[in-house]
């Protein structure tokens, strides 16, 4: 998540509402969809951990009511 957040500004500019499949730090690639940075994340990396976040100016925040 480190990595995402020191090249955000950057993204927004090269890819702006695109999902970036991200591995340490390293951008592995960019999609139009978060099921294909999945699809492509698990096809590179099996079941260790990866990252996929869309690029946005801020992260939506959800709020969940009982």
């Amino acid at each position: 998540m480190v990595h995402f957040e020191a090249n955000r500004d950057v993204w927004l500019t090269w890819y702006p509402n695109k999902f970036v499949l991200v591995k340490g730090s390293k951008l592995i690639g960019v999609f139009d969809s978060g099921e294909n940075a999945y699809v492509a994340g698990v096809q590179r990396f099996g079941g260790t951990s990866f990252l996929i976040k869309q690029v946005l100016e801020q992260d939506p925040v959800y709020f969940i009511g009982l």
